[in-house]
């Protein structure tokens, strides 16, 4: 029941966090455009996004869903969850997303502002166009931004938390069942910490793994004393 509770987890940080990245690449793109629409828009949704607890929206839609909830059987997504409250799983990882993208977005943006303008005008100048504009701008950013996504992604394993108020099988809610079957306090609340933790450092190392990749190289960094 453990691996299973493991599992549910994982499915739903691995969904919410990749559509969480998307919403949050939308919303930087948005944030740099010229129309004026597109542009408040884009900073309205981030203020929601940074400004809101993730907790508040997962229980508004859980509870919204669960009363509106269509008849619709989806497939298993989640292990162990129901198949009437797949559709609850779903709606939890579009919330848990938006609650992230955000926080993700204003992080890209700090880091395409610590470029500097000069070198962002040059890549104009020199007649980019802009998938190679983007490609660049990320790489000379990532070891600026990749340690704040990573931190990022860990805290959003810990609202995936959120989805045990619902009938949405997930590690959180299977450290509370035990705890509530057998009484043994520090028993579950030591295995679910443990999880936890070894699933925050499996994110930690795949961050740091990213960083080292995208790190400036010691012969780059002699070219830019030399330059």
């Amino acid at each position: 029941f453990i691996l299973m509770g493991m599992s549910g987890t994982v499915l739903l940080w691995l969904y919410s966090a990749v559509l969480a990245i998307m919403f949050a690449i939308g919303l930087c793109f948005g944030s740099l455009s010229l129309n004026p629409i597109i542009y408040f828009t884009s900073r309205f949704l981030i203020l929601l996004g940074r400004g809101i607890p993730t907790s508040l929206y997962v229980v508004a839609a859980g509870i919204i869903c669960v009363r509106l909830m269509p008849s619709l059987q989806l497939p298993e997504i989640f292990p162990g969850t129901l198949p009437a409250f797949q559709i609850v799983g779903l709606t939890i990882v579009v919330v848990l997303a938006f609650g992230s993208a955000g926080h993700l977005a204003e992080i890209l943006l700090a880091g395409r502002r610590s470029i500097g303008r000069e070198r962002l005008a040059q890549m104009q100048i020199m007649g980019l166009d802009w998938k190679t504009r983007v490609s660049l701008t990320f790489r000379e950013s990532a070891p600026q931004v990749l340690p704040a996504i990573s931190a990022r992604l860990v805290h959003h394993l810990h609202n995936t938390a959120f989805a045990a108020l619902f009938p949405v099988v997930e590690l959180f809610g299977v450290v509370q069942s035990g705890i509530n079957r057998s009484f043994a306090v520090a028993l579950w609340v030591g295995v679910g910490a443990g999880l936890y933790i070894l699933l925050s450092s499996a994110i930690t190392a795949a961050g740091s793994a990213l960083e080292q990749r995208f790190a400036p190289k010691y012969s780059d960094l002699n070219k830019r004393v030399l330059l």
